[in-house]
């Protein structure tokens, strides 16, 4: 009885130091496993926001760039050359100093109205960058749509689809820079500065800008 007690004693002793070890071993894994896929979500979160520290600033500097184009380009107060009062030589100096083609500098000096010619070629020169700098937002944000949260991307595309309007608008009136007379031209800037700002206010928040002043 004692010799059975003795080694009944040592064989459950070592049956448990073996299931406690085994347990241990099977905890220690799942631990490791745990800390493995806690590792990796904060490391796939934390490559997220930095791409969207990355993408904010850069949405928000197209669109600017692009509302800043439209605006000048639906503006009724534009200021032109009068190239009809002038000589030829001080009409190839104002040309000069124009992005214009060469084709278009001869146009114009050719044109026996130079002042429409001129200013139809401006404002179409200006209306076709707006449209190159409202593409250039409208491809980013389909682009980097998945790092911008729902709220952004839908004021960001608010914002591209109003300057898309205000521009179609513009060409099918045929009256580029005259196509949005006073109180038109006003309540469309303002509609727009007024979307810029929430943007720029829902940009700081999701940049914790309070928190890092």
């Amino acid at each position: 009885y004692l010799a059975f007690t003795y080694f009944g004693k040592k064989w459950l002793d070592g049956k448990f130091a073996k299931s406690l070890e085994t347990f241990r071993y099977q905890q220690d894994q799942d631990l490791e496993h745990y800390r493995y896929e806690i590792n990796s979500l904060f490391n796939r979160i934390t490559k997220i926001h930095e791409k969207e520290f990355e993408v904010l600033p850069e949405a928000w500097n197209k669109l600017v760039n692009a509302a800043g184009n439209v605006i000048n380009s639906i503006s009724p107060l534009q200021s032109y050359p009068d190239l009809n009062n002038m000589t030829a030589m001080e009409i190839g100096e104002v040309l000069e100093k124009t992005s214009l083609a060469e084709s278009q500098k001869i146009e114009i000096l050719q044109a026996e109205d130079k002042n429409k010619v001129y200013v139809h070629i401006a404002n179409l020169k200006n209306l076709i960058n707006a449209r190159n700098k409202v593409g250039e937002l409208h491809n980013y944000l389909i682009l980097y749509k998945i790092f911008l949260s729902k709220d952004l991307y839908d004021s960001f595309t608010k914002a591209d689809q109003l300057m898309v309007k205000d521009l179609d608008e513009l060409e099918l009136n045929n009256l580029p820079g005259g196509g949005f007379p006073g109180a038109n031209f006003i309540a469309v800037r303002d509609e727009l500065i007024s979307l810029m700002d929430m943007i720029e206010h829902q940009i700081q928040n999701r940049l914790h800008y309070d928190a890092a002043n």
